[in-house]
């Protein structure tokens, strides 16, 4: 008879940051998945027929295994399901712009 073993987990944030992204690009290969956050600005244009222009500064990147991204992936599906129940649904364009 085996005996079921626990895991203790133990959280450090002392050296924690934050960073706010408003951008982000994905790229992947068969061992890895890499997401970069950024930070989005749009500035008016003065060219003829362009209503502005969008700089993308990439700040930061997140290198995962696959496995850990799908973990990441419906972890935040099921937290953004929990706040549009609690504050309403987020709307947001069907198709995200080349690069996100």
């Amino acid at each position: 008879m085996s005996e079921e073993q626990q895991v203790r987990l133990n959280v450090h944030t002392e050296k924690m940051g934050t960073s706010y992204a408003n951008a982000f690009q994905v790229r992947y290969s068969q061992d890895d998945v890499l997401v970069s956050f950024g930070v989005s600005l749009t500035d008016p244009s003065s060219e003829p027929g362009v209503k502005g222009v969008v700089t993308a500064d990439m700040l930061e990147r997140i290198a995962m295994t696959p496995r850990t991204a799908k973990r990441l992936t419906l972890t935040l599906i099921q937290s953004l399901r929990e706040y549009e129940a609690r504050f309403g649904e987020i709307a947001v364009e069907e198709k995200a712009p080349e690069g996100q």
